[in-house]
């Protein structure tokens, strides 16, 4: 054989090696065992005890928006935090270990059509239909196409360690079973079916805090004070409109729970609008208070759920009293949100006090603390109870429009006149006779060096002397004692209105400690009930429905008409005509 027969024999076995080589790689294959064989297992396995967790992260992508929607919880020092939203406290014990159940023992029970012949070398392009088609493609930016919409929801659990303990990519319900979700792992291709609960795994910032910011019973709601103003900052020649105030009494006894103690309304004899004066005003004889509208602001103030949270500038103190505002950046930030910094016409030069555009309320409580509520402006964002499908990118930030949110700053201060002062009883004053026997010898040594003359006494020591008399038939009260019971009964009353002092100053401190912190944000909806100006509280009386009369005209409603004969009534005859009438009928 020659060198170019020898040539042509080596290249048709390697035109030969190359067709089996193409040939195996385009066989049909049977199930492959990554994926048929996974049926029935565990997911995590890692995951033993939801206690272990010490961090969920969940990340989910907004398709309006087309951006990323991050949640995480974590525990840092003891204390559970969400440092998606600043660092807030979270009630998480509860809501984490429901979360980390889920996960926990969950099996595979299928693996999704398209995988269950893949092969190494499957075409990303088909790849990434398929998890179009189940809802997992990774939400994380770096992974998200323009030509994405199925993209899923990313969960991850770590422990202490910082160790995953649970990862997964959760995606669509299957169409027939809606309790049956499309899952896969981030770093995996193959998209399995699993039994998996997603209410168990809310990612609602509002369900996993205490919610109740105010934690206020109304029961003990003492004062309402309403500010009705607003602030535009826009309005050069008057940017403070003031509307009036109130202060309501609450929880009041008798006819009515609710009492205007004071109302202030704009002083109409100033004619430039940036003169603010207020006088005293009263209701009208045909007004009064709309209790409704007042006992729906109390169920709100009892019930007031945030929404979410934003930690506010740090040189912003829990009293909201500013000594500077040369701090650009904080009073932008104050600003944005419906807070502005004026001169405190009640504090010293150049300290500055918050007021807010829409609006504040005050609340007294019984303990002595007071709740301050600044009502600030919409966040452009809607409430959770909003279709979040609906875009809302362009939507002003105007208080007509029902379903944005709202900021709110909260702050506490102490007011003891709040809390009833004790009534003391008089301690009655010793007499010569209950004074201790060496007491009595000093003053009988007294006596002696100013006696004076027995013969000189008045008729009026003869008079005390026959009073004394009649009162030795009396029982002898111990005065001692009952000094010493009183003077023990006062002190248990200063004890326990001292201690009520203590108590609500504490109470404030750790409201201030709770607020200090943070831009609240609260539904408009909830907004609309606690802000009430005039027109909402103060109503005409309703007018007495006319009561029943007869024919006659007579009122029915208060005579009892088995005395009331219409045959025998006759006009009262006059004192004269009676007069005449007895002299005829004499003897």
């Amino acid at each position: 054989m020659n060198g170019n027969e020898t040539s042509k024999t080596g290249g048709f076995l390697v035109a030969a090696a190359l067709v089996v080589a193409v040939a195996w790689a385009t066989r049909p294959t049977p199930p492959s065992k990554t994926t048929e064989s996974v049926v029935g297992q565990v997911m995590f396995r890692n995951l033993k005890d939801p206690k272990d967790v010490t961090s969920l992260l969940v990340l989910q992508f907004d398709q309006t928006s087309r951006q990323p929607v991050r949640f995480e919880v974590a525990k840092e020092n003891q204390r559970w935090l969400i440092p998606s939203h600043s660092k807030y406290p979270a009630d998480a014990k509860e809501h984490l270990a429901t979360a980390a159940n889920a996960f926990m023992d969950l099996k595979i029970i299928g693996v999704a059509p398209g995988f269950s012949q893949q092969t190494p070398t499957m075409d990303q392009s088909v790849v990434r239909k398929f998890h179009n088609m189940y809802g997992v493609i990774d939400p994380d930016p770096e992974h998200v196409q323009a030509s994405d919409d199925g993209v899923g929801m990313r969960i991850s659990m770590k422990d202490k360690e910082g160790h995953d303990l649970a990862s997964a990519i959760v995606g669509k319900s299957l169409p027939d079973q809606p309790d049956h979700r499309y899952i896969r792992y981030p770093d995996k291709e193959p998209v399995y079916i699993a039994s998996f609960d997603s209410n168990k795994l809310s990612v609602k910032f509002e369900e996993w805090i205490e919610r109740n910011l105010l934690n206020l019973n109304s029961i003990n709601l003492q004062k309402v004070q309403i500010k009705d103003y607003t602030f535009d900052l826009g309005d050069e020649r008057a940017p403070l409109k003031v509307k009036g105030q109130m202060v309501l009494a609450c929880n009041v006894s008798g006819d009515s729970a609710w009492k205007m103690i004071e109302e202030l309304a704009p002083d109409t004899t100033k004619t430039k609008p940036e003169e603010i004066r207020l006088v005293h005003r009263t209701m009208a004889a045909d007004e009064e208070l709309d209790a409704k509208k007042l006992d729906d602001l109390k169920f709100a103030l009892d019930d007031l759920k945030i929404v979410d949270v934003e930690r506010k500038p740090g040189a912003v103190p829990a009293d909201l009293r500013i000594k500077s505002i040369e701090d650009a950046k904080v009073a932008k930030s104050l600003a944005s949100r419906g807070f502005f910094p004026l001169q405190d016409p009640s504090g010293p030069e150049g300290q500055f006090q918050l007021i807010s555009s829409k609006g504040e309320i005050s609340l007294l409580l019984n303990d002595g603390a007071r709740y301050v509520l600044r009502f600030g402006e919409t966040t452009g964002e809607p409430s959770a109870a909003v279709d979040k499908s609906k875009d809302v990118k362009d939507a002003k930030k105007d208080e007509s429009t029902p379903a944005l949110n709202r900021y709110l700053f909260v702050m506490a201060d102490f007011n003891q006149e709040a809390i009833i002062k004790p009534a003391f009883e008089k301690i009655p004053e010793e007499k010569p006779d209950d004074k201790k026997p060496e007491d009595k010898k000093k003053e009988e040594k007294k006596d002696d060096a100013t006696k004076v003359d027995i013969g000189k006494k008045d008729e009026s020591k003869k008079d005390d002397k026959k009073k004394d008399e009649v009162k030795k038939d009396e029982p002898k009260v111990d005065i001692k004692a009952e000094r010493e019971r009183i003077e023990k009964e006062n002190k248990r009353k200063q004890e326990e209105y001292d201690a009520k002092v203590t108590a609500g100053k504490k109470h404030v401190k750790d409201l201030n400690t709770r607020f200090a912190d943070w831009y609240y944000v609260i539904s408009d909806d909830v907004y609309r009930k606690i802000h009430l100006g005039r027109e909402s509280i103060v109503k005409k009386k309703e007018k007495a429905k006319d009561k029943p009369k007869d024919a006659d005209g007579h009122d029915h409603s208060t005579l009892d008409h088995a005395d009331h004969d219409h045959a025998i009534e006759t006009p009262s005859a006059s004192p004269v005509q009676s007069l005449e009438n007895l002299k005829k009928d004499a003897p």
